[in-house]
């Protein structure tokens, strides 16, 4: 199988089974750092502005409940 960047798509090279014609994806290390490096930008811009990234914040799923945020278990520290 040919490995390809899905970013860019420079060939990585091959991957098992190599008899098949088919193409996989990966992400080549020039395409890793510069979306790194986004994030890294994203998440301070969100920090500056009291923002937090949607990916970080809990969800409600059935069932799951999220665990107490720092400043809520400190006010439950306190308050018992």
């Amino acid at each position: 199988m040919l490995r390809r960047c899905a970013w860019c798509g420079l060939v990585l090279g091959q991957s098992e089974p190599l008899d098949e014609g088919g193409v996989t994806h990966g992400i080549c290390l020039p395409c890793a750092d510069r979306m790194l490096e986004e994030f890294r930008q994203t998440q301070a811009a969100q920090a500056l502005v009291g923002q937090v990234a949607p990916s970080c914040q809990p969800t409600a799923r059935a069932g799951v409940v999220p665990p107490p945020r720092r400043s809520d278990a400190a006010a439950v520290a306190l308050s018992g």
